[in-house]
């Protein structure tokens, strides 16, 4: 299931060595789950192959607004669901600019479910320009197996972070959200605490400087109390996360 993501624009030597054995162990898994019958395992993995490929052949799923709507509506799942609060007017006459999210959290839920949920509010009446259309999120997500598929596809509204994807979204002049911190900032996510990576992270404010855009700050209260997660080794989540 990585071997697309092994071959994207020149991978790095430590992500060959994760995504190569995984992908190893992941048709052995295969092997054994269809009883050693080789095959059937070959028309599995052939499946499997042919399903990831796809996107890459042009090959898309429409628009899904169940599915937007379904991932709107994981904020409610939590006890006070997911409210927006803008400390300014929204206005058409506003400039441009890059909305930028903390914390990560382990998921991003909020960031998800108020960013899907203000397209599916103003969609049908007035949407400000200001307001970002499309979510960022780290290229090898947007390209691996059913994320892909039913996110990227589906509700057309998450689109690769790095510097490529977004120069070409700022080329055409559109809003946009990011979580700078990114996996680093998932990495040092603890419940109860509220933790932001920022300081390593200043491409995003290179760009706005460049394309003349303005950086909204947004803070995601409750984001870090989602999840409880295992603490410690943070020298090698960072180094995993280097790693995408």
């Amino acid at each position: 299931l990585n071997s697309f993501n092994a071959l994207q624009p020149r991978p790095t030597a430590p992500q060959l060595v994760i995504a190569l054995p995984t992908t190893a162990l992941v048709w052995y898994g295969v092997f054994l789950a269809t009883g050693s019958e080789l095959q059937l395992t070959a028309a599995v993995i052939g499946a499997l192959l042919i399903f990831c490929a796809l996107p890459h052949l042009g090959l898309r799923l429409p628009y899904t607004r169940w599915i937007h709507q379904l991932l709107v509506d994981t904020g409610d799942y939590y006890k006070y669901g997911a409210h927006t609060c803008y400390e300014f007017e929204l206005s058409d006459d506003l400039p441009l600019g890059i909305w930028v999210y903390h914390p990560h959290g382990m998921f991003s839920w909020f960031m998800a479910a108020c960013h899907l949920r203000h397209l599916l509010l103003f969609d049908a009446k007035w949407t400000p320009r200001v307001l970002p259309r499309q979510g960022l999120a780290v290229r090898l997500l947007c390209d691996s197996p059913l994320f892909r598929h039913f996110i990227v596809d589906t509700v057309r509204s998450t689109w690769p972070a790095d510097k490529r994807g977004m120069t070409k979204l700022l080329d055409r002049g559109e809003a946009i959200g990011l979580i700078p911190g990114g996996f680093h900032e998932a990495g040092v996510c603890c419940r109860g605490m509220h933790r932001a990576y920022v300081l390593k992270k200043k491409g995003f404010v290179k760009l706005a400087l460049r394309y003349g855009y303005a950086l909204y700050p947004c803070y995601i209260f409750g984001e870090s109390d989602t999840y409880y997660n295992a603490q410690g080794g943070k020298k090698l989540r960072e180094q995993l996360a280097d790693f995408n």
